[in-house]
């Protein structure tokens, strides 16, 4: 299982961007990031909890999120990503947006992996 701070570093990097001073002030991981054509230059990034930021990362790297009773998954489309597929899903209790943020991170995260 990874950290957040690699999870976010891998979705970065799925992205062709780049974190950097990742920080944590108020127990609110983050970081500066840099990325393709500047879409968030030096934004405070972090799609584990903030929904724009995370629509983008699942929109930038060709997921699909779907939703109901039994969870949720975050998954590639086929082909999008060459060499790389990612279905991540998240069950639980838990803050509904929440899971769907971090399946979204998690799959973003296996492609930056794939990269590698």
């Amino acid at each position: 299982m990874m950290t957040d701070r690699e999870l976010l570093e891998l979705a970065a990097k799925a992205i062709g961007g780049e974190c950097l001073e990742i920080d944590d002030p108020a127990d609110r991981l983050g970081a500066s990031f840099y990325g393709p054509n500047d879409w968030s230059s030096g934004h405070y990034w972090n799609p584990l909890v903030d929904d724009g930021d995370a629509l983008r990362l699942a929109a930038a790297t060709g997921l699909i999120v779907s939703c109901d009773g039994r969870g949720i998954e975050a998954k590639t489309v086929y082909g999008a990503i060459p060499s790389a597929c990612a279905a991540e899903s998240e069950y639980g209790p838990h803050d509904h947006m929440a899971r769907i943020r971090r399946a979204i991170v998690r799959a973003a995260a296996e492609i930056g992996k794939a990269m590698e």
